[in-house]
C-alpha cells in the first residue's frame, strides 16, 4: 500500500481527505505508513464501524468492528466534516410549522434557551420580560439590582445562565423566534423569587439546521456488511467482502463532496464506490466524478464469478458498474445522471507494466 499511498499524497486536493477501511490486525500498522505519509498533524480520525451484529466466532472476542482511517492533505484546509439530520430526528423533533410571516410553512423544532448544564459566563445571566408582564432568570442566587429586560449580573459558579447574550437574546426576539410557554413545571424564577409559569425556548428552523449539518459520531452502527451482500445480490454480482454503497455515500456526505470533486478508489474491487458515486449524484443533485482503479486479478473458474462468465476482477467491476447505473436511473427516475463510464488499461510505455498471467500481480509490480 505504501506506493499507492505515497502517489495518493500526490493527487488529492489541498483540502481532500483519504479514508481507508481496515481490519483490526493491521490497523496499526497502517496508521505508521499514514502518519510517516501525511503526517501525524494531518490525523482526522478513526471511525469504528459496526461490520456486523451477533456471531460467535473467535478465541477471545467475536470480531463485530472494523475501522476506517481518516486523514487529511492538510486538515487546516479541510472543511468540518457534517451529516445530514435523521429522517427520524426531523419527523420527532422538527414537527413545528410556522403559520405565518416570512417563514410561513417552514418546519421547526422548540429549544430551551435555559439549561441546567451550561457553565457560569459572565454575560449570560439577565432578566427576561415575559408575555404578562413579570420578569424571568435562571435559578440561583445572584440577581441584578434593577428588575428589567436586560439587566444582568456576574454569575457565580451556582448561578444558572441563559444560553445567549442578551443581544443574541433580543436580536432572536425581534426575528419572532422566542417562544414563552405557560407551564407548572418551570425551573426559571420571577422577580419575586417564585418558580415562573414561564418556559422559554427558541426556534430552530429545519432548513438552517440541515445547511449547518450535524457533527458526524466516529462510530457508524448501520452500514453492515449483510447490506452489501444483498446489493450484489440484486445486481447478481458474485463477489465478496463488498462495502456497504450507502457506507461510502455517507461518507461523501460528511466529507462534503462537492460536484468539482473526483472520488478515487485505488482498490475498486467491484467497484462499490463508482456504485456509490453514481446513487450520491442522483438522490443528492450531485455531479461527482469517480476513478476506479483496479489490477486485473483473475477470477477462479470454479467460483461463483467464474462460473458466471467474469475472467477478472475487472471485468465484475465494469459489469457492476454497467448494472448499477440501471438500477439508479430506474429508482430515481426523476435523476439527471451521467451513467456513462470510460474503461482504460496500462498500454506499452514508460511506466512499470504487469504480466497479467502472474499470480503475484502486487509484487510484479514492484520488481
Amino acid at each position: 500500500m505504501y506506493p499507492r499511498l505515497r502517489l495518493c499524497h500526490s493527487l488529492l486536493a489541498q483540502d481532500g481527505v483519504l479514508s481507508i477501511s481496515i481490519g483490526n490486525d493491521e490497523h496499526a500498522n497502517l496508521k505508521k505508513i499514514c502518519d510517516d505519509i501525511f503526517g501525524e498533524e494531518n490525523f482526522v480520525s478513526s471511525i469504528s464501524r459496526m461490520m456486523k451484529s451477533g456471531g460467535a466466532k473467535g478465541r477471545f472476542f467475536t470480531p463485530n468492528l472494523d475501522y476506517i482511517l481518516i486523514y487529511a492533505k492538510n486538515k487546516e484546509l479541510t472543511n468540518p466534516f457534517r451529516s445530514s439530520i435523521p429522517p427520524e430526528q426531523i419527523r420527532t423533533y422538527y414537527n413545528k410549522i410556522q403559520d405565518d410571516g416570512d417563514r410561513a410553512g417552514e418546519k421547526y423544532g422548540e429549544e430551551r434557551l435555559y439549561k441546567a448544564s451550561l457553565d457560569a459566563r459572565p454575560n449570560q445571566r439577565y432578566w427576561i420580560k415575559c408575555p404578562d408582564g413579570s420578569f424571568v432568570i435562571p435559578p440561583g442566587n445572584t440577581f441584578p439590582d434593577v428588575i428589567e429586560d436586560g439587566e444582568k449580573i456576574k454569575p457565580n459558579s451556582d448561578d444558572g445562565v441563559w444560553k445567549w447574550t442578551y443581544p443574541t437574546y433580543k436580536d432572536e426576539f425581534n426575528k419572532g423566534n422566542i417562544v414563552f410557554k405557560e407551564t407548572k413545571t418551570s425551573a426559571l424564577v420571577d422577580e419575586s423569587g417564585n418558580p415562573s409559569k414561564y418556559n422559554i425556548y427558541n426556534k430552530l428552523w429545519l432548513i438552517d439546521q440541515q445547511e449547518k449539518g450535524k457533527v458526524p459520531s466516529d462510530f457508524v452502527g448501520n452500514f453492515e456488511n449483510r447490506q452489501s451482500s444483498a446489493e450484489l445480490k440484486e445486481l447478481d454480482i458474485p463477489f465478496d467482502y463488498a462495502k456497504p454503497v450507502n457506507l461510502l455515500s455517507y461518507l461523501m456526505e460528511i466529507f462534503r463532496c462537492k460536484d468539482s470533486d473526483i472520488v478515487l478508489d485505488y482498490f475498486a474491487g467491484s467497484a462499490s464506490t463508482a456504485h456509490a458515486v453514481m446513487l450520491h449524484n442522483a438522490q443528492n443533485d450531485k455531479k461527482l466524478r469517480f476513478i476506479c482503479v483496479q489490477l486485473p486479478e483473475k477470477v477462479d473458474p470454479t467460483s461463483e464469478a467464474g462460473k458466471a462468465g467474469f475472467g477478472t476482477i475487472t471485468d465484475i467491476a465494469r459489469e457492476r458498474i454497467r448494472r448499477s447505473a440501471e438500477k439508479t436511473l430506474t429508482d430515481n427516475p426523476d435523476s439527471i445522471l451521467d451513467h456513462g463510464f470510460k474503461s482504460f488499461r496500462l498500454s506499452n510505455s514508460n511506466i512499470q507494466t504487469w504480466n497479467p498471467d502472474r499470480t503475484d500481480l502486487e509484487e510484479s509490480l514492484l520488481s
